[in-house]
């Protein structure tokens, strides 16, 4: 009994693609025959999490809800180090907190105010705790 699966680009969403190969690990790689299309091969299931074609968008999304570094990769099941690579280069991507204090940066009659919002800040992956040694390591104190 034959099984069709349609695949469809991933970058583009056509789905007039023709398969291109295999890799070592027998996955199937496909070629997108739209000429427009940012991602000429690509595979359907990649045996790296962190070489999915989803996963940037993720990393973004937790990053601006709060999660750390550490907790982003166990989550999405990708090294730290894929998390610290995605953040640096969408970095251009990802909105600051306050966007528009760049177009007063130029006038000097304008005046900003800073309030305070909170009086209490998480910082994450500052310091460890050492067990043999008894004593904190890092920054300030736990």
């Amino acid at each position: 009994m034959a099984c069709y699966t349609e695949v469809q680009c991933p970058a583009c969403g056509t789905s007039s693609i023709k398969k291109c190969g295999i890799t070592k690990q027998n996955k199937q790689r496909y070629h997108c025959k739209n000429g427009q299309c940012s991602k000429t091969t690509f595979l359907n299931e990649y045996t790296y999490k962190g070489s999915a074609h989803d996963v940037p968008a993720k990393v973004i999304s937790m990053a601006i809800n709060g999660s750390g570094i550490r907790d982003t990769g166990r989550v999405l099941g990708i090294s730290p180090n894929t998390v610290t690579n995605i953040l640096r280069s969408q970095a251009d991507k990802i909105q600051h907190i306050h966007p528009d204090i760049e177009k007063y940066q130029g006038d000097k009659n304008a005046q900003i105010q800073l309030c305070l919002a909170d009086l209490e800040a998480e910082m994450d992956e500052q310091w460890s705790f050492v067990q043999s040694k008894k004593s904190s390591a890092g920054f300030g104190t736990p």
